[in-house]
């Protein structure tokens, strides 16, 4: 049975209340879509964040078929940043970005 393409939901908040100057980490939720892959891509004030800092749990699978994945950004909070979390998929006409800032 070939099961229809389903968008993602998406979710961003820190792992640690966010204190200036202290690292912590970001935590881009990305649920409830279907089939596999997504593509998952960080930005600190309009700029790629390099892999380095960023990780990613496999995908989980959902009760309803559907999967999800947890994408995490090391980052120490300056006043102003501004920090994204682009999520691309097959049902999506364009990718999905949430914005975090202080």
């Amino acid at each position: 049975v070939r099961r229809q393409s389903v968008a993602p939901t998406t979710q961003m908040y820190p792992r640690q209340q966010v204190e200036l100057g202290v690292q912590n980490t970001l935590i881009c939720w990305v649920s409830d879509f279907h089939p596999t892959p997504v593509s998952i891509t960080w930005s600190r004030n309009g700029q790629t964040v390099g892999q380095g800092d960023v990780s990613q749990t496999q995908y989980y699978s959902n009760k309803d078929f559907s999967f999800r994945i947890f994408s995490y950004l090391s980052f120490t909070p300056q006043e102003g940043d501004i920090y994204s979390c682009t999520v691309e998929h097959i049902s999506l006409f364009e990718p999905l970005t949430r914005f975090w800032g202080e």
